[in-house]
């Protein structure tokens, strides 16, 4: 992971850190305003894509919080 520093700037981590928090912060809102029309299986389901995308965002900011660290 710290071969990243050699193709990638710090700016453009905090770009990466910033565009990926977008999508969650998207789908917790779908789900709060639509819950109750959406059917139970798809509830589980956007459970688990919300759960893989603060995946994602929390590994983007790590990696931008870690890149001057060695």
């Amino acid at each position: 992971m710290k071969r990243y520093r050699e193709f990638m700037s710090r700016g453009e981590c905090l770009l990466n850190a910033l565009l990926s928090c977008i999508i969650p912060v998207l789908l917790i809102l779908f789900c709060w305003l639509a819950w109750k029309d959406i059917p139970s299986p798809c509830q589980g389901l956007l459970i688990l894509l919300l759960v893989l995308q603060l995946g994602s965002c929390a590994f983007h900011w790590y990696r931008y919080l870690a890149y001057d660290k060695k």
